[in-house]
């Protein structure tokens, strides 16, 4: 099974006190909350690593300070004695999401805004470049193709430091191992190899206020 958990944010407004929550995530997480320059990035930052403990402590039966965290050279993390675990964390201007299984798996999020139609000549496949072109919903499509992208390297824990263009996204064999949904003009896909159509996927959606009540 997939477990996912994500907050689109809307309230975050109303979540100032930063310190207050600071130290229910890792020492790494809050070194990158303090590199952002917006506090909504800084927000969101901080809402990711508090999803990600308690999606592990709801599933795991166990508190998150009792696992370690470990990154590849690529800054992937992974939990050094959870055997079975892995997940993915992502997040962006108004939402966060973190993905959980007992395989390895993206998860990516963006607005969807205006597409970057020379992004998409430099950086996409040549069949996703084409089929944007042709699109009617070239925006949605855009960003669609960009967290596909993201999701599946973030699976593979390489960074950007593939080549983006090497593989598509919208071929039949990847799409398989797509799952994709929108909220609130934010688009979010999730890659994982052993994703089908008989995989359960569990999703919940929670507010400031389940987050804030959790660690109360």
């Amino acid at each position: 099974m997939i477990r996912i958990l994500y907050c689109m944010c809307d309230d975050i407004d109303y979540f100032r006190d930063l310190e207050t929550y600071n130290k229910y995530v890792s020492e790494r997480r809050r070194e990158k909350i303090k590199t952002f320059r917006y506090e909504t990035d800084r927000k969101t930052c901080l809402m990711a690593g508090l999803l990600f403990r308690m999606l592990i402590e709801e599933n795991y039966e166990k508190k998150a300070d009792n696992l370690e965290l470990r990154y590849n050279k690529f800054g992937k993390p992974f939990l050094k004695n959870a055997n079975q675990c892995f997940f993915s964390i992502t997040h962006t201007k108004k939402c966060a999401a973190v993905a959980l299984s007992d395989s390895e798996l993206g998860i990516d999020a963006e607005i969807i805004g205006e597409a970057d139609v020379m992004i998409a000549k430099n950086f996409f496949n040549k069949s996703e470049y084409i089929s944007l072109l042709r699109s009617d919903n070239r925006n949605e499509l855009f960003f669609d193709i960009w967290t596909k992208k993201e999701a599946f390297l973030k699976m593979l824990g390489v960074g950007l430091s593939t080549d983006l263009s090497c593989f598509n996204t919208l071929s039949k064999e990847m799409s398989a191992h797509f799952f994709t949904w929108k909220d609130n003009g934010h688009i979010f896909n999730l890659y994982s190899d052993k994703l089908t159509e008989d995989m359960a996927l569990n999703i919940n959606k929670v507010g400031w206020y389940d987050i804030s009540s959790y660690f109360s």
